[in-house]
């Protein structure tokens, strides 16, 4: 009658380095870093708000006070300082804000109290923040040589000017910015003013 006279599907499995005919690479994982780079000038933007509204000065301010030999110095502090200031010297607006303000010098000579007092609070925990420091002066000393190779070709050739993308968001992260340094300034307010109460405190 109408029966099915075909027989059982045949399914052919192939293995690679068995028999000796399969030589395609099997790939196991997928390098994050190479599938996906994003560029840090996109990724990190928003981080130019800090530069225009005069946050790199606080910034290396604060790092400056924080780095005094004196006692009860807060590590977890300078670490947070040194983060944020790693992070906006990703982009270029940044870093050449922070060369005219001299912060190669100022951070060279900050850098070994600093890091000390890091250790200090933190113990292993501070390599992090010594690594993120030297990749700030190392970015800060290459941003340099490029401005002084631009400067040598064109002669007079003035800065260009760079915005930051940032959409509707903009307003809402420069607010949050605003507020960030106000409480940062404040910060360095009461750290100046610890070692004079400290001196009238003894004179008396």
């Amino acid at each position: 009658g109408g029966g099915d006279d075909r027989g059982p599907m045949v399914v052919v499995y192939r293995l690679q380095g068995l028999d000796g005919e399969a030589t395609e690479e099997i790939v196991e994982a997928i390098d994050e870093e190479a599938a996906e780079e994003t560029d840090p000038e996109a990724e990190f933007a928003l981080s130019a708000v800090v530069g225009e509204e005069g946050g790199l000065e606080l910034l290396l301010r604060l790092l400056e006070v924080a780095g005094m030999p004196r006692a009860g110095q807060p590590g977890e502090c300078i670490v947070l300082l040194l983060k944020l200031l790693h992070a906006c010297c990703r982009i270029r607006a940044n870093r050449r804000r922070v060369l005219a303000l001299g912060g190669t010098a100022r951070l060279l000579r900050v850098a070994p109290q600093a890091l000390a007092v890091a250790a200090a609070a933190l113990g292993e925990n501070a390599a992090l923040a010594a690594q993120r420091l030297l990749e700030t002066i190392e970015a800060l000393l290459e941003e340099e040589m490029v401005a002084q190779a631009e400067a040598a070709a064109v002669d007079g050739e003035g800065e260009s000017a760079m915005q930051v993308d940032g959409g509707g968001d903009q307003d809402e992260w420069r607010g949050f910015v605003l507020s960030l340094l106000h409480e940062l300034e404040a910060l360095r307010q009461r750290s100046e003013a610890e070692p004079a109460g400290r001196e009238a405190g003894g004179g008396g």
